[in-house]
């Protein structure tokens, strides 16, 4: 699935550093018992190391069991970053701050391992702690969302995709809140991407809190007014803070005032409810309604991002509370505001987002001024947020359809995958590669959904690159091509061109000449009929060669003779017209050979007016001495046909002039060629006619010219009218149409009755 990871680039210095602190950090828990049982494989696919949980503080880095060769993700806390610090062991506010970070990342580890549901990282091994780290090992990630944002290489977010993580996000946050507990730290580094390319909460549910326990962390959301330094991060992350936490102590007086209708929430940005508000049934508790504009902070980060924008956070005030209160409360549409940033991811969704996407701007837009609402009682719940109009598009709820396809029931299965071929437009080429084919490709084992899913496998594999596809579909396609039966396989040999474009020329020899061949083998005639209109399409190209013609040849020709279908036979006969310039000049004769069993034995209009096409395109490749003593006899029986009619007739009348003066041609050009030989030579008096003709037996004498020439020749020149038998010095030798010098008889006298 979504494996976008490669080796970083060693090119890039900065890149190679990163990573090399990457692996030291990793290196940093030798003596970790989790670490012993696994190898690691890379730090990601970016050009920093991966990193995720509160405030990214975890490097992550991908590993494999060395006894179960199960791939994970291991994430390394160094503790060593600020034990090392001089100010470690010289002031003790300091001091005091790591401890208090290493607390709340101890209760991070004890709150992960106790929330089980498929929105939240699994853990695959307990948290670990060492003098030197912490670490824990989970199921693999692609990375937290701040990596796949704009640190992991070739992961271009698409808007479907946004959508389709947002409401999975929302999923997550509903559990937690109907458990009674509220995250209150969610943000980029806090949630990941899964490898099946889902979206989940990850590590960072260090401010978490039940709904009902003292706020033992209330001093986390007090913020400094003014930038964050390098100590350790103990406070929540400013930009993804709700306002009612940011300032607990000092409510916004137009906050506060604000009206809790969904109408004025959205009038705090200066906009206009188009869409209108989604229905409230559950109250939502202030603190929990902190986790909706989280969220939606998140999804503005995600989808600015998708449209490829400079501006990356809602809030940027790098942690100082006074930057906070300006660009939200205070002034939130002015230049740089909130509510400016959000007018302007709403122009870029507009001009950035594919066709099938536009009307999908003014729910998004919708759904994020309703989440990002200054007022928490005007924000919708958890539960009303995954219904919103903007998560029930066909296009995202399509993404968690596939995410859990083979667990769906048979009809509605159907039906969906009867609408995922209009909906394809709509995601970007890696979303199709990684969420897309995968789930497709396992429901081809399931042989009464292959005429369904086939076609669509072959179209999503005709957006990415061939090898790509390939791999991914090879070891299916192998599978296919030796069990396919019935519809299956009809449908296979009706898509070839499609898997002779998306395959390797390997691939193409390994699988799709034996197919071909074992279409030419069934007794379902539709079978036969796609075999043999592809074949011309493959042997075109110079990706096909002589050996993948030699597998293939008898069959056809023996679908020609042996057909009772009309349609097979005409099909047959113009495979074979196509393919005639790649063919031995055995093979040929073979072929003509066969022609006049097949025009014997089928008298139909449509055989005749094919055999012909064959006997064209032979004689066009054998030269006159075949179209002489072969294809122009049997092109001249077809003229006798009954069922022909009068424009078949004319066609090929048409071919067999063309043909008698393709042979006149070439006869009167190489008969010219030996007179004007034979003229050269007796001028310059080098001839002995007795020498060369001397040993010719003579006619007798009185015989006439005719008897000496034997039957007329229609291309030799014509005798002069009235001449003797013999005349001047020069008589018709042997009637070879020459000019020769008559052989002189004995005595010195010449010869009057040759």
């Amino acid at each position: 699935l979504a494996k976008a990871r490669l080796k970083a680039s060693s090119a890039a210095s900065s890149a190679a550093s990163a990573l090399s602190s990457a692996a030291s950090s990793v290196a940093s828990a030798a003596a970790s018992r989790l670490l012993a049982k696994y190898d690691v494989i890379d730090c990601g696919n970016s050009a920093t190391p991966l990193q995720g949980g509160v405030h990214g503080l975890w490097m992550i880095a991908h590993a494999r069991n060395t006894k179960t060769n199960q791939e994970v993700s291991i994430w390394t806390f160094d503790k060593r970053k600020y034990t090392s610090d001089p100010r470690y062991n010289k002031v003790q506010s300091y001091k005091s701050a790591v401890h208090t970070l290493f607390d709340i990342i101890r209760r991070d580890g004890s709150l992960m391992a106790k929330l089980i549901h498929p929105r939240v990282l699994k853990l695959v091994e307990p948290f670990e702690e060492t003098a030197a780290s912490f670490t824990v090992v989970t199921e693999p990630v692609v990375g937290s969302l701040h990596d796949v944002c704009g640190n992991v290489r070739e992961f271009d977010l698409g808007v479907a995709e946004v959508l389709a993580g947002g409401v999975q996000l929302a999923q997550a946050i509903e559990f937690l809140h109907t458990a009674g507990l509220v995250h209150r730290g969610i943000s980029p580094w806090t949630c990941v991407v899964a490898e099946d390319g889902s979206w989940k909460l990850g590590l960072g549910f260090v401010y978490a809190k039940t709904s009902v326990e003292a706020d033992e962390l209330r001093d986390a959301f007090n913020f400094p007014p003014h930038d964050a330094n390098d100590g350790p991060p103990i406070h929540a992350q400013l930009a993804y803070t709700a306002p009612e936490l940011a300032h607990p102590s000092q409510p916004n007086a137009s906050t506060a005032a604000a009206a809790a209708t969904p109408m004025q929430s959205l009038m705090d940005f200066g906009i206009d409810n188009t869409m209108g508000a989604v229905p409230s049934t559950v109250a939502t508790p202030p603190d929990a309604a902190a986790d909706i504009f989280s969220l939606g902070a998140v999804m503005f980060r995600a989808l600015s991002s998708a449209c490829k924008s400079q501006t990356t956070e809602l809030i940027s005030c790098k942690g100082n509370a006074a930057t906070y209160r300006r660009m939200l409360l205070d002034a939130p549409n002015s230049t740089g505001g909130a509510g400016a940033r959000l007018h302007e991811l709403r122009n870029l969704l507009a001009r950035s987002g594919s066709a099938m996407m536009n009307d999908a701007n003014e729910p998004i837009f919708d759904l994020l001024s309703n989440a990002l609402s200054q007022n928490p009682s005007s924000r919708p719940s958890a539960a009303n947020l995954t219904r919103h109009p903007a998560f029930m598009r066909p296009e995202t709820q399509a993404l968690g359809m596939l995410d859990n396809l083979l667990a769906v029931e048979t009809v509605p299965k159907v039906q969906f995958l009867q609408s995922l071929a209009g909906l394809l437009p709509a995601f970007n080429v890696r979303v199709k590669k990684s969420r897309v084919l995968p789930p497709l490709l396992d429901e081809l084992r399931n042989a009464n959904m292959q005429s369904i899913v086939l076609p669509l496998v072959l179209e999503v594999g005709q957006s990415l690159n061939s090898n790509d596809f390939s791999a991914a579909f090879r070891p299916h396609l192998a599978s296919l091509c030796s069990n396919a039966t019935g519809e299956s396989l009809l449908l296979l040999c009706s898509n070839v061109p499609r898997l002779q474009n998306i395959l390797t020329d390997q691939a193409m020899a390994q699988y799709l000449i034996p197919l071909l061949v074992r279409g030419c083998s069934e007794s379902d005639v539709r079978v036969h009929v796609e075999v043999l209109k592809h074949i011309p399409g493959i042997f075109s190209t110079q990706r096909s060669n002589y050996a993948h013609l030699q597998m293939l040849l008898p069959q056809v020709k023996r679908l020609a003779l042996e057909t009772t279908a009309a349609s097979v036979r005409v099909n047959a006969l113009k495979t074979i017209a196509s393919v005639m310039p790649h063919l031995s000049k055995e093979e040929v004769d073979g072929i003509i050979a066969m022609l006049g069993a097949i025009a014997d034995h089928d008298r139909s209009s449509a055989t005749a007016l094919c055999v012909a096409g064959v006997i064209e395109a032979a004689s066009k490749s054998g030269g006159i001495e075949r179209e002489c003593l072969s294809t122009l006899p049997l092109l001249i029986t077809l003229l006798a046909n009954k069922s022909l009619s009068l424009s078949q007739f004319e066609t090929l009348l048409s071919l067999v002039n063309g043909s008698i003066q393709r042979v006149g041609n070439a006869r009167r050009k190489e008969l010219k060629e030996q007179a004007d030989v034979q003229r050269t030579i007796s001028q310059s008096g080098g001839m002995n006619t007795t020498s060369s003709f001397g040993s010719m037996p003579q006619p007798a004498l009185g015989a006439t010219m005719t008897a000496g020439m034997g039957a007329a020749d229609p291309f030799a020149p014509a005798m002069p009218s009235g001449a003797p038998v013999g005349f001047g010095t020069t008589a018709y030798a042997g009637g070879i149409g020459m000019p020769s010098r008559a052989a002189p008889i004995a005595g010195g006298q010449a010869s009057t009755g040759l």
